[in-house]
């Protein structure tokens, strides 16, 4: 269960290399 909550968590938060994509 703590294991779907932690990915669930990640997709809710945007991830580091998002910021590199939204540079593009």
């Amino acid at each position: 269960m703590s294991q779907t909550q932690r990915s669930r968590k990640k997709l809710s938060e945007p991830p580091s290399w998002t910021k590199y994509f939204s540079n593009w």
